[in-house]
């Protein structure tokens, strides 16, 4: 009787750590789809060269609109604390 318990317990307890990693991992992809994707999109268009001393060079797809038509209505930003307020405002999804 105790072996099964312990082994219902282990099945139970599994379940649940793969079932909370399922959830956490479809809320990150929901919310930081657009972010997620515009990183994967990174690649290297040219390697860098130590002949001339050129530096790689990188393109990217940005994903999403980031909020720069919100951006521009709002009336842009003219310091660097308005600017860094409307990123933790919108951004970084708090």
């Amino acid at each position: 009787m105790n072996k099964i318990s312990v082994k219902k317990i282990l099945l139970i307890t599994g379940a649940s750590l793969l079932s909370l990693v399922l959830v956490v991992g479809i809320a990150v992809a929901a919310i930081w789809h657009n972010e997620i994707s515009t990183v994967a999109s990174i690649e290297m268009l040219v390697d860098a060269n130590g002949e001339n001393k050129s530096a790689p060079v990188y393109i990217m797809d940005v994903k999403g609109d980031y909020y720069f038509d919100k951006f521009i209505e709002e009336g842009g930003a003219s310091n660097d604390g308005e600017l860094i307020q409307f990123v933790v405002d919108n951004i970084t999804k708090e």
